[in-house]
């Protein structure tokens, strides 16, 4: 049987409140293979013995940021075969999770998942997604390895979200659409306008075929492939490990280019734009002088002001859909369609005891009455 390590970051948002009952229960379960590390030192310590007791499957307790510092402070062992992850989203944002599609937390989500792993159905529902590596030219820091990436009005809103929208107890995804209408607001505002479209000075390098030089507005780079709400901003380079967004300062049509954006579109008008420049890299080398951003936490370029972004070893996650209750499924089913009643009733009795949130999804795209995740369980 796979060996299974937990890390629970007590100070994210959703594990600020005391749970003794999953605490208790991850022990039990998992002895010292359960850890709750509270400073980077301890942190490598618990990675350390992680190593040494065989673990295979990491599972994270926590947010982007937890994640971001699991991946950086993985032993040599761990650093380019690393192990087979799965997250418990608790974070402020968990943008990873969302991408991945890890949705249940909690003692019900620590049992599915080792359930699964009992069971040994897990191989067909692992998801795949390459790591993003930091490093910087003068090596004034330690490489750091995440997600997501990003620079000039995205620190900025950032700011926005850490001093403003999450001391007011919003969180999450609707953390994420204030901290976008507070950013609008400020595009809006005279005094602040001038600041946000002027950017910040900025050279990009894409794949070593040279560098181009000015102001930029917007500069984001990930491995992710979805973020909230159907929003991506990225078209070309599907195949590559990286993508990216480059936007000019005092960018033209910012205004329909943020809307079409966040109806998740990216038409033929924003690609040819002269202003707006998005595609795959692999490597992307970027001169700068203010603060950056690395899965929610803020970093400094370095004396040298320059960073290397690159494509790094190929994550693999564990995802297993949200299940609900044989109650709960009835009520959202009752007053639907007669097909739909019909897709339920192909299930044997004894199985349809719980079902996932994507089962209606699949029913009535492929036909299924039951996805394969939920019959693992069943």
């Amino acid at each position: 049987m796979m060996r299974v390590g937990l890390i629970r970051n007590a100070a994210s948002y959703r594990n600020r409140t005391p749970d003794e009952a999953f605490r208790q229960t991850a022990m039990a379960l998992l002895g010292d293979c359960f850890a709750e590390p509270s400073s980077p030192q301890e942190l490598e310590a618990v990675l350390d013995r992680f190593v040494l007791r065989g673990v295979e499957l990491l599972i994270v307790d926590g947010g982007d940021g937890t994640l971001h510092k699991v991946l950086g402070a993985l032993p040599p062992q761990w650093v380019d075969t690393p192990p087979l992850f799965a997250i418990l989203p608790s974070g402020n944002t968990n943008l990873v999770a969302a991408d991945v599609g890890c949705t249940q937390r909690g003692t019900a989500g620590l049992g599915r998942l080792l359930e699964a792993v009992k069971n040994g159905g897990w191989r067909q529902y692992v998801k795949r997604r390459h790591a993003l590596d930091i490093e910087w030219a003068d090596r004034s820091q330690v490489p750091q390895r995440g997600m997501f990436f990003g620079a000039a009005a995205f620190t900025r809103g950032i700011d926005i979200a850490h001093e403003g929208v999450h001391k007011q107890g919003l969180f999450q995804k609707l953390a994420v659409l204030v901290t976008i209408a507070l950013s609008g607001l400020q595009l809006l505002r005279r005094k602040s306008r001038d600041v946000w479209l002027s950017g910040e000075p900025m050279s990009v390098d894409i794949d070593m075929q040279g560098a181009r030089e000015g102001d930029r507005f917007l500069f984001l780079a990930t491995s992710l492939q979805k973020m909230f709400f159907g929003i991506w901003p990225f078209w070309n380079g599907e195949a590559a490990a990286l993508r990216f967004l480059d936007v000019d300062a005092y960018p033209r049509d910012l205004l329909k280019a943020g809307v079409a954006v966040l109806r998740g579109r990216q038409p033929q008008w924003l690609q040819a734009h002269a202003h707006y420049h998005s595609g795959g890299a692999a490597r992307i080398g970027l001169e700068l002088s203010h603060r950056f951003i690395i899965d929610g936490e803020v970093f400094e370029p370095g004396p040298a002001r320059r960073i290397i972004l690159k494509a790094g070893p190929s994550l693999e996650f564990l995802v297993l859909c949200k299940v609900r209750s044989q109650t709960s499924s009835r009520m959202n089913w009752r007053g639907r369609s007669r097909r739909r009643s019909r897709l339920l009733r192909r299930v044997s009795p004894k199985r349809a005891v719980r079902r996932c949130r994507r089962c209606c999804f699949m029913a009535r795209r492929s036909g299924q009455a039951i996805c394969r995740a939920c019959l693992i369980f069943m």
